[in-house]
Parts: structure tokens; C-alpha cells; sequence
């Protein structure tokens, strides 16, 4: 009983540690920046979020691919999010939206079901504001860095081979790395031409944009 008494006091130690003005404003930083924000602000804002619009649109589309589910979830995650961190973010240069290891780790929770992954969104979404909320970022000091890079590493092995079948143009299938593998070799006999081609010459166009921008800045800081 003792025990329970406590929890009252406790809670309301959290509730005004969390609300007070100064917290609040770190909380929801746009009521300390909004005040000032002024029309060359906005137009700064409005040709770089149109930028950045066109840029996503093609990644939103490759993140939904890997995560199973229609092309439309994959915009929706890429700029719903971004209308959310105008109030709760506290960085202008953090991009917000799916990513590929998520995207992965929706997909091996859910099997595509739509469903299920709006659901998986929304508890993700309140349990991290829970987090945010009572300062637990503390809880990743206790991730290593080679179980981060070793997680990472596996992650873009499995990606990578989630779309080999559709570099191919075949139809393979499989929910693990060896399944997505077993399955393309069966499958590769099926290979379509066209999009092997296709998919080649758009990979060399990348890298090579890629190596030609690293040099090129390089040249610009000489």
C-alpha cells in the first residue's frame, strides 16, 4: 500500500517536470521559433521543401517496394511525418521519414498487410513520444557500436537482396536472405532482358554521378 501512495506524488513530479514552460519549449520547439518567423524564412523554406519533394518521391516509392505494401504508404510516410516534426522537431536540417532498415523491419512484422503496418506506425509513434517525453534517449548508450554496425550491415545485405528479383524482372519470393536467394536461383532462368538492361544502365548512371560529385567537390576545394 505503501507502494501505491507514492505513485501519485511520483506521477505529478513527472507531469510538472515535463510541462513547465522552459521543458515545453524544448518539447515543442515551434513555440519558441514560430514568434520570429518572418516571409524570407518561408520563401527559403518553400523552394527547399519543393527541392526535397522531388527527391523523395522516387525514394518513398523504393521504401514501400521493400516494405511490401503499396506505392502510396510510401508517400505517405515520407511527408506526413514531416508536417508532425515542424511542431516536435528541433533540428531544420534532420530529414524525417521511412527508411530502408525500417522499411525492412516493417515488412518482416507485418507480410505487406496494410493493416497491420499503420497499426505497427502508430504504437511506434507512441511509444517514442512516451520515450521523448520522459528523456529515455539515454537507453541507446547501451547499444554498442559494432551491434549498431553489424545490425546496419545485415540489414543492407537483406535489402539488397529483397531486390535482386526485381533488378531481374522475376517473380521469386522468400521472407529471409537464404528464401530470397533459393528463390531467384530457381526463378533465374526467367530473367526479363529489358529490365536487366535497364536496371544496369540506371546503377552505372548513379555510381558514376556519385564518383563524379566527390571528385567534383574536391576539385571546387582545391
Amino acid at each position: 500500500m505503501d507502494h501505491l501512495r507514492e505513485v501519485g506524488p511520483w506521477c505529478r513530479r513527472k507531469y510538472q517536470q515535463v510541462f513547465r514552460k522552459k521543458i515545453l519549449y524544448k518539447r515543442v520547439p515551434v513555440l519558441s521559433w514560430l514568434p520570429k518567423y518572418n516571409t524570407d524564412d518561408f520563401v527559403g523554406d518553400l523552394v527547399a521543401g519543393f527541392t526535397v519533394g522531388l527527391t523523395v518521391i522516387p525514394q518513398a516509392l523504393a521504401y514501400s517496394s521493400i516494405a511490401g505494401l503499396p506505392a502510396a504508404y510510401g508517400l505517405y510516410g515520407s511527408f506526413l511525418g514531416c508536417f508532425v516534426y515542424i511542431f516536435l522537431g528541433s533540428s531544420k536540417d534532420v530529414p524525417m521519414g521511412p527508411t530502408a532498415i525500417a522499411s525492412l523491419l516493417t515488412f518482416q512484422a507485418t507480410q505487406g498487410v496494410w493493416q497491420k503496418a499503420v497499426l505497427l506506425c502508430f504504437l511506434s509513434g507512441v511509444v517514442e513520444l512516451l520515450m521523448g517525453l520522459f528523456g529515455l534517449g539515454f537507453l541507446i548508450d547501451f547499444v554498442s557500436g559494432p551491434v549498431s554496425s553489424g545490425f546496419t550491415s545485415a540489414a543492407a545485405f537483406i535489402i539488397l537482396s529483397s531486390q535482386v528479383k526485381d533488378l531481374l524482372g522475376i517473380t521469386a519470393k522468400g521472407n529471409t536472405f537464404v528464401q530470397q536467394w533459393k528463390s531467384i536461383f530457381a526463378d533465374i532462368h526467367h530473367t526479363q532482358l529489358g529490365d536487366a538492361l535497364i536496371n544496369r544502365i540506371k546503377s552505372s548512371l548513379i555510381f558514376h554521378d556519385t564518383n563524379f560529385g566527390k571528385k567534383w567537390v574536391k576539385h571546387q576545394d582545391s
